[in-house]
């Protein structure tokens, strides 16, 4: 089989290098779209990010079973997160890695740079999973871009809300 690439997807969002690491890591309850990205769909309650080096990530379900997706392995903040990515596998072996890098292009613009490699470890589903994760940050980087422009819109009208 040909070696498969990394998948590669970078945008911008209008906020601080901080607040974008925190949204994605601390925060990424409030944006992960579980409904279309989760082991348990419908039953799917959670996700969380064990926010250091060997912290878990993973979804709860509504009865409260927590299914592993992966584990950190870069805990930089606010400049660079990543873990190998196990999401549906049994076996930690056949993880990608994924490593997320955070540019300040000023006080209130980020560039996020998402890395996805490691293919050759996960098998004969390299292929369908590529594939499959290639959709799938294509469907989680709007709903981040989405939350953090609401944030954004928020905090202006509670500022707005105390100037009376």
């Amino acid at each position: 089989m040909d070696e498969l690439p990394p998948i590669i997807r970078e945008f911008e969002v209008a906020c601080s290098v901080e607040h974008a690491f925190d949204m994605w890591t601390r925060k990424i309850d409030l944006w992960w779209p579980l409904e279309q990205h989760s082991v348990s769909q419908e039953n799917a309650a959670s996700v969380t990010v064990e926010t250091k080096l060997g912290g878990r990530i993973f979804e709860t379900t509504r009865d409260g079973k927590q299914i592993v997706w992966g584990a950190v392995n870069v805990w930089e903040p606010p400049s660079r997160f990543g873990y190998l990515w196990h999401i549906k596998e049994e076996d930690a072996s056949e993880a990608t890695q994924v490593t997320v890098t955070f540019t300040a292009l000023g006080p209130a613009r980020t560039r996020i740079v998402i890395e996805h490699t490691g293919w050759e470890n996960a098998g004969r589903q390299a292929g369908p999973r590529w594939e499959g994760n290639a959709r799938g940050w294509d469907g989680a980087i709007p709903a981040f871009i989405a939350v953090i422009a609401g944030a954004r819109r928020s905090n202006r009208g509670v500022q707005g809300s105390d100037n009376k």
